[in-house]
């Protein structure tokens, strides 16, 4: 019986890719990437837009609770002579109903051994950088800033400045130097009246404080409290170097909650008039016949 001869097959030898096969996979990655990374920043500039937004509705609501507290609205920010905390302001009076009765107890205490705030210590709450005063579109708050005004020491800055007015000319607003307001002088309704805005500090952290500061004229204008159509007090003001150092990256103007609280950032337009809490995003508009009054559109 003759044996068939056996057959072995034999595969062929696989190779690795080719140029134009590795080109092609590149290709086809590098616009996958393209896709994906805006989607990604843009998410990720979504979520600091609520996380800012949320940090200004529980300022808002801690204003609240201070009002049924002690019946009226904090001060923008005291006078020299106050008697408790003199030149502190009304962030400082928040911080209780923000869950910072600690920092607010020590304050307290410092008070008692120097009424001065801008002397640290005892004062470190001067440069105690408070999170839910931040908002997190801007990395420059997150720590204390030395400042040229203070001789280079450190200050904590804030994101949020109260609305005193239209200008520091008047205080027809509700957070104002010297002055507290019921909410029964609010004629205009709570829900139609700015209660506070994102205004980023100044690029020489001389203006944007959150413990205390003198502002453009003694009254903390433009630190922590600010009209809605502010002016520098004088040409050569510091104020005229407050502005948006990087205008896209805030979040844009809206009204939120009681007593509305307005989210947006300013755009420095001129050396004599400092614009209005306001944003290129969206078209901001105000009026102010018996107050501050704030329409986003």
């Amino acid at each position: 019986m003759k044996l068939g001869r056996r057959h072995f097959g034999f595969s062929r030898l696989r190779h690795g890719f080719t140029i134009i096969e590795l080109l092609v996979a590149i290709g086809i990655v590098s616009i996958l990437m393209s896709l994906l990374l805006p989607a990604v920043q843009q998410a990720r500039a979504s979520a600091r837009r609520i996380e800012c937004l949320n940090r200004l509705k529980q300022i808002g609501l801690a204003v609240q609770e201070f009002e049924l507290q002690n019946g009226v609205l904090p001060t923008g920010k005291n006078s020299g002579s106050h008697v408790q905390r003199p030149e502190s302001t009304w962030l400082v009076s928040l911080l209780p109903f923000l869950e910072q009765v600690a920092l607010y107890q020590k304050i307290e205490g410092d008070f008692l051994l120097q009424r001065s705030p801008y002397v640290s210590p005892p004062h470190t709450g001067l440069k105690t950088s408070i999170g839910q005063f931040q908002c997190p579109d801007d990395s420059r708050v997150d720590f204390p800033k030395s400042v040229s005004s203070l001789g280079g020491s450190e200050v904590a800055l804030t994101s949020f400045l109260g609305v005193s007015g239209l200008t520091f000319h008047d205080s027809k607003g509700v957070l104002c130097y010297k002055k507290s307001v019921a909410l029964s002088e609010i004629t205009d309704g709570t829900s139609n009246t700015l209660l506070s805005g994102e205004r980023p500090p100044s690029p020489d952290f001389n203006l944007g404080w959150w413990y205390t500061g003198e502002g453009q004229d003694g009254s903390g204008n433009a630190d922590m409290i600010m009209g809605v159509k502010e002016q520098a007090a004088e040409p050569t003001s510091r104020l005229t170097a407050a502005g948006c150092p990087n205008v896209s990256g805030y979040s844009p103007g809206r009204l939120d909650r009681f007593c509305d609280s307005l989210v947006c950032c300013l755009e420095t337009k001129s050396s004599r008039n400092t614009p209005p809490f306001s944003t290129p995003a969206l078209n901001t508009t105000f009026d102010s016949s018996s107050g501050p009054i704030g329409q986003c559109i």
